[in-house]
């Protein structure tokens, strides 16, 4: 997807924000189906869509005016938008500004009278325990926590500590334990001297919820205590060894 030859796409995971397209600036769309389309990468073997925000080619023959235009749009929960454009005559050209805003409450599954607080810390591993214990079964080699009671009669399960290894972009790992998480990324590129060691970088979820803050220093007993917990529960394989810096 590509807005005047500029990719849309996440270059992540591929997809587009279609909220941030400006829809009033578009004046038409270009459609490449097919392999032809290879030449804007693999990614794009299904095809690539263009949408064109250029106005017609100015002419010397016919003035262009300046103009602007802004339009609002509201609907069911809570979905608003803005969206403006202007032109502006520039000696042989035109200059054009787009902006949109959009923002909506979405649509909850959960009835308003069965919400309340997210503050039950969970993970993936969880479901496999709990619908286990849902089914009258038992779920063998698993770490996950039987979350049945919580959702049946609102009983929380005990406290206790996440841990998890990430091998892409360099290895990664991370502990959670309440509020408080160490995060330490880059390891394989440390362990071959390509960076320097950063070391644990902790967070207080609680004041800092996209982990912006980096606290280690304050608190460096704590870092110690869930740096452990990452060392014991950590299981080198071939494809996350430990690099640790032993």
């Amino acid at each position: 997807m590509l807005l005047d030859g500029v990719p849309l796409n996440d270059p992540f995971g591929g997809w587009v924000a279609w909220t941030k397209l400006p829809r009033d600036g578009a004046w038409r769309a270009e459609i490449v189906p097919g392999g032809g389309a290879t030449a804007w990468g693999n990614a794009a073997l299904g095809g690539v869509v263009q949408i064109l925000t250029a106005p017609e080619p100015f002419s010397p023959l016919q003035a262009n005016a300046p103009t602007a235009r802004l339009s609002a749009s509201v609907g069911s929960f809570g979905t608003r938008e803005a969206e403006f454009s202007t032109t502006a005559p520039t000696g042989a050209g035109e200059a054009r500004l787009l902006g949109r805003a959009f923002a909506t409450d979405g649509y909850s599954l959960v009835a308003p009278e069965r919400r309340g607080a997210i503050d039950t810390p969970a993970w993936t591993v969880d479901l496999r325990t709990t619908f286990a214990s849902l089914a009258g079964a038992e779920a063998s080699l698993t770490d996950g926590a039987d979350l049945s009671p919580l959702l049946l009669r609102g009983e929380k399960p005990p406290a206790r500590a996440f841990y998890w290894p990430f091998p892409g972009y360099g290895c990664q790992e991370a502990v959670r334990e309440g509020d408080w998480k160490i995060v330490r990324t880059g390891m394989a590129q440390r362990k071959r001297g390509w960076t320097d060691d950063e070391g644990w970088k902790l967070f207080d979820l609680a004041r800092d919820p996209q982990e912006t803050t980096d606290v280690a220093a304050e608190h460096p007993d704590l870092v110690e205590r869930l740096a452990a917990i990452a060392t014991r529960e950590f299981t080198p394989d071939d494809a996350f060894p430990q690099w640790r810096g032993e």
